[in-house]
């Protein structure tokens, strides 16, 4: 087990909303105002779903979190842009839709083995959740 790689990588990140309503709303601003592809989508009203491209990476969105056992917390999720101004742009973006910015962009380094020189800012989406806007120089 030691020689093995845990994981390749994070295959999805899922999101549950509480209604219908609310679905539509969510899945507008990861497709519309973020411009996430649709990978695959099912079902109508509580019982619709879909999968959204994030580059390599992948968004779920049930439209009602009722369906799915237990309790779960997602502290946050980070997309990855191709270029450091792109953090700053997209932060504006949200932000003149009215969604709440929790960090502004900026450059830090992360204090690891090794260090990473990254660019990013924070902002709640449509469901309370955090999202990191990173870039790593």
């Amino acid at each position: 087990m030691q020689n093995m790689k845990a994981f390749s990588g994070i295959h999805h990140i899922a999101l549950k909303c509480g209604d219908a309503e609310e679905y539509v709303k969510v899945i507008g601003f990861y497709r519309d105002t973020l411009g996430l592809e649709t990978v695959r989508s099912w079902g109508t009203g509580d019982d619709a779903g879909c999968m959204l491209s994030a580059g390599s990476d992948i968004v779920e969105i049930f439209a009602t979190g009722k369906i799915m056992d237990g309790i779960g917390g997602l502290n946050h999720f980070a997309f990855e842009t191709n270029v450091a101004e792109d953090v700053d742009t997209w932060i504006e973006i949200v932000r003149s839709e009215g969604y709440t910015v929790t960090q502004e962009a900026e450059d830090e380094t992360i204090c690891s083995d090794p260090p990473m020189s990254i660019r990013c800012a924070f902002f709640t989406g449509p469901l309370g959740e955090t999202i990191e806007l990173f870039y790593v120089y």
